[in-house]
């Protein structure tokens, strides 16, 4: 009976010191766990700041464009930074993608079903997915495009 009580007693004291360090452990994942929410607060009052400046600066984009000029037989470049409004569209003109194209050596860009779009060659065409990315190229809208 003297062996039974010493191992008894022994596997009191292992579960006990197991006990003491599990709980240690879980002290530790609470303090890691408090600096985790602490972040996340954080993050989510810096996410409100920068949501509030996107909806400020929804209604309006800068675009750069690049302006060639002819100074005295030299040809010089100049980025000149224009504000476009952007219009409120409804879902269904959101759907519908509307594609641009322009001459590689033509100064004007259209929409793909102008008489003028149909007569540039394959070869020569140039797409664009926006009004904005063409204005970014330099080139100028044609009649056809709508403001």
């Amino acid at each position: 009976m003297d062996a039974d009580k010493k191992t008894t007693i022994n596997s009191f004291k292992l579960a006990k010191t197991d006990i003491a360090r599990m709980q240690r452990q879980i002290d530790l994942l609470e303090q890691k766990f408090d600096k985790v929410v602490d972040v996340l607060d954080t993050l989510k009052s810096h996410q409100l700041r920068v949501s509030q400046k996107v909806n400020t600066l929804s209604n309006k984009k800068t675009v750069k464009k690049i302006v060639k000029k002819k100074v005295a037989k030299k040809t010089v470049k100049k980025v000149v930074k224009a504000t476009v409004k952007k219009k409120q569209v409804s879902s269904y003109h959101k759907r519908k993608t509307t594609k641009f194209v322009a001459s590689k050596t033509g100064k004007k860009f259209h929409i793909e079903a102008c008489p003028f779009a149909k007569n540039i060659k394959p070869k020569y065409k140039v797409r664009f997915h926006s009004k904005v990315k063409a204005l970014n190229e330099g080139y100028k809208p044609c009649n056809c495009v709508k403001n």
